[in-house]
């Protein structure tokens, strides 16, 4: 199986993290990271895998349109799902596969990086608004919606008002905050 990369086909994960991680880029070389690593490409289908407590855990990619290709996952273990779909442009109407993927998910993780007004202006940029973000959530009945991927651009004023904004359309939003930690 090949995952895109821009013009690139990607055909070696454990190739592409190994270079990532070099001592120019970082202090610790991949096989020296005291796990035990099974590099997979997920193209819009799932994987279960069995981790050492037994408990197995089901992934299940799907690609979504941003520039140079993307992909949301859900994971599934032992009764719950966590749905992650950032860097996601769902154009003039919301991805449908996006939306059946979060489908009745405990958490859903998703780029809100704009407002709807400032989406008209960031076309092709490859991110959503955080009303597109609890429109998905509404749409696919999750629990809660955690939205991240923030415009840098943006106060903490400003994403308290536009959380509000969001929990007005879906009650169980929050926008993800530094040192979060979210669970069920």
């Amino acid at each position: 199986m090949l995952a895109k990369g821009g013009n690139k086909k990607i055909d070696n994960l454990k190739d592409i993290f190994s270079v990532q991680m070099q001592e120019l880029y970082f202090p610790v070389a991949l096989d020296d990271m005291g796990a035990s690593f099974e590099f997979l490409l997920l193209e819009n289908n799932s994987h279960v895998f069995m981790p050492p407590d037994g408990i197995p855990v089901k992934v299940t990619a799907i690609e979504h349109k941003h520039p140079g290709s993307a992909y949301s996952y859900r994971y599934e273990r032992d009764g719950y799902s966590i749905v992650f779909s950032t860097d996601i442009e769902h154009g003039d109407t919301l991805d449908e596969k996006v939306v059946e993927l979060a489908h009745d998910a405990d958490i859903l993780i998703h780029d809100g990086q704009y407002s709807s007004d400032e989406l008209l202006l960031k076309k092709g940029w490859g991110h959503s608004s955080f009303q597109q973000a609890a429109e998905v959530a509404v749409r696919a009945n999750v629990r809660q919606l955690v939205i991240t991927h923030h415009d840098p651009e943006h106060t903490d004023d400003y994403l308290r008002k536009a959380e509000k904004k969001c929990q007005d359309i879906f009650p169980q939003s929050i926008f993800a905050r530094e040192g979060m930690v979210i669970g069920t």
